[in-house]
């Protein structure tokens, strides 16, 4: 069988995790706030009004005007998607400039007094308050339930992006003067553009981003914008009305040109998925955003990939469809509710049999347990240990004593002795240089039964597993997790989950290089 890594977004990215872990038995994602909390505690902890280290007042002024032109000189050099919500960020504020022109435009074009004009802007004001406040009631009633808060504000940028051009167009074309209100009107209910964007642009941090730097760009965008929009467009408009050939309503033309961006969507990825999927005799494999740390949120990533399989191919037998989806815990009682559902999925990163046997309790068909960690599948000259194939061992042991239909699929193998130590799991996801190896080395029978360690458990059946339980009892859970492998098996699952992140934003990137196909 072919497993295929696909994440599900977004962009988005891409949700970081947030809140304090309570207790030393942490989550994989409650593992990856500890080096960031630690600075931000002891700083919390400093007295008021003294600057760590004694620096003077002019030193605490050079260091942030440092810091500023340091954030000047690499606006743009960050991570995508984050380039991709500044880029937003500066042609809207670029684009929106143009109500400057709005007074003047009306007042010239129907010969309203100024009074009237404002008093329509003013109208124009309420109505774009109405719209802000409504949309929070929009999501939690409509967007939330449908998908995930990454999804969610996209969701309104796209649509916002769609009410800006729409009205802006509109508003060009200036007559009749019923037109040209409803113009305005539907360009302002794209309001909520600017708060749906700057959320995404957070959520979409990678882990070595800090918020901070990221609204400071923003607000450095929207004064470089602010500072060359309104005489670029004064500058168009003056041009248009000593031109008897340009319409005054081109500065809005324009502008709705502008608002053509347009971020990828989980719909790419599912179309990707079923292009390769007549290729794939069994199980298709998609993952879901790594990004996402809640269950809920998961489930309802998992629902859309669902739902947009069946639209993009309503012939596409959805059982052979698989969700992938982290081994934390969130992750697995997500499973378990996409159990409940119907969804097939698959616990990824797993690299304890505590995980396994919680992925078997929450009715995983699957489950990938990593010979290796990660980072040593990707750089020769990173050293883990070993590989870890007992686990591989005792999980597929556990599962047929105790008749769950959960069924072991090894991953992360980088030696042909690896491959033929695992002959007798159930599933494997082999890498394609050592597939190609593995097809040219000619093995005995015989020689691979002595290596195979699943044999001699067979020979062996004395060692009989004992039962246990975490599915209604987190807390033990927890606890034996964060104990296994004397706590390897909890910092290998979380660095696995950073960089599922990683590769999640180099899709999202790709998405948007290509466009919608």
């Amino acid at each position: 069988m072919v497993a295929l890594r696909m994440n599900a977004f977004l962009p988005h990215q891409l949700g970081q995790p947030s809140g304090v872990a309570e207790s030393t038995d942490a989550s994989a994602s409650d593992l990856l706030l500890q080096d960031d909390l630690e600075p931000q505690q002891e700083s919390l902890s400093r007295p008021t009004g003294q600057h760590q280290g004694g620096d003077s007042i002019a030193q605490i002024l050079l260091d942030s005007w440092r810091s500023s032109f340091h954030s000047v000189t690499t606006l743009f050099n960050v991570p995508h998607p984050t380039i991709t919500a500044i880029c937003i960020f500066l042609l809207y504020t670029f684009t929106v400039r143009v109500e400057v022109l709005n007074s003047q435009y009306l007042s010239l074009t129907f010969g309203w007094p100024l009074a009237t004009v404002n008093l329509l802007l003013a109208c124009n004001a309420l109505f774009a308050a109405m719209t802000l406040f409504a949309l929070p009631a929009i999501r939690k009633f409509y967007l939330d339930p449908r998908m995930d808060n990454q999804e969610a504000d996209l969701l309104v940028v796209k649509a916002s992006l769609l009410l800006n051009a729409i009205g802006l167009v509109g508003f060009g074309i200036s007559i009749p003067s019923a037109l040209i209100i409803i113009s305005l009107f539907a360009y302002t209910g794209g309001a909520g553009l600017w708060d749906s964007l700057t959320t995404f642009g957070l959520t979409s941090l990678a882990k070595d981003q800090r918020p901070s730097d990221f609204l400071v760009r923003c607000g450095l965008v929207q004064t470089i914008a602010g500072l060359i929009a309104a005489p670029f467009w004064s500058t168009v408009f003056s041009v248009c009305l000593n031109s008897h050939a340009l319409p005054m309503g081109l500065p809005y033309w324009m502008s709705a040109a502008l608002f053509g961006v347009n971020p990828a969507g989980n719909e790419q990825m599912v179309k990707l998925s079923l292009a390769i999927a007549p290729h794939v005799t069994e199980t298709v494999f998609v993952m879901s955003n790594p990004s996402l740390t809640s269950s809920s949120e998961v489930v309802k990533n998992a629902s859309r990939i669902v739902a947009l399989t069946s639209r993009v191919s309503p012939a596409f037998p959805l059982s052979r469809l698989c969700i992938k989806v982290a081994a934390t815990w969130e992750g697995l009682q997500a499973c378990r509710q996409l159990t409940a559902l119907g969804i097939n999925t698959l616990a990824t990163t797993v690299f304890t049999i505590e995980q396994a046997i919680l992925a078997g309790e929450c009715g995983c068909i699957y489950i990938s347990p990593f010979v290796h960690e990660l980072k040593a599948a990707f750089d020769e000259s990173y050293d883990d240990g070993g590989a870890n194939l007992a686990v591989c061992v005792e999980a597929q042991r556990y599962y047929e004593y105790f008749s769950y239909p959960t069924r072991v699929k090894a991953a992360a193998l980088l030696t042909v002795e690896e491959a033929k130590q695992l002959a007798g799991v159930a599933s494997i996801t082999i890498a394609p240089d050592l597939l190609r190896t593995l097809s040219t080395t000619e093995t005995i029978e015989d020689d691979v039964d002595n290596l195979s360690l699943f044999a001699k458990v067979e020979h062996n059946k004395e060692d009989t597993p004992v039962r246990r339980t975490y599915m209604d009892d987190e807390a033990a859970w927890r606890k034996a997790f964060g104990k296994a492998n004397n706590g390897k098996g909890l910092r290998n699952t979380a660095e696995a989950i950073d960089e599922f992140r990683e590769y999640q934003l180099m899709a999202e990137q790709f998405m948007l290089t290509k466009g919608n196909w």
